[in-house]
């Protein structure tokens, strides 16, 4: 074996074994919440500075709620599917 290949094997070795250990779910958890994060903070974000430069303050084109029709499919997916 060489020695990098102990080295790391050493290193992640305990890191590897905790992860397979744990259920199959906590990985697609664990991506719902990557994408939740950032979405919950762009829902938080005030309106006049999502319509900044915008021509006219019409409703599409707030882009929250862009982030949220885009976020959905994703969250479905790795939630349900």
């Amino acid at each position: 074996m060489s020695a990098l290949r102990q080295f790391l094997e050493a290193f992640f070795g305990p890191l590897d074994q905790l992860l397979g250990s744990l259920p199959l779910m906590t990985g697609r958890v664990a991506v719902a919440l990557l994408l939740l994060v950032p979405l919950v903070w762009v829902l938080r974000l005030d309106r006049e500075f999502i319509l900044l430069g915008s021509p006219d303050r019409a409703r599409w084109r707030d882009l929250r709620l862009w982030a949220v029709l885009v976020t959905l499919p994703y969250l479905a997916i790795y939630l349900f599917l």
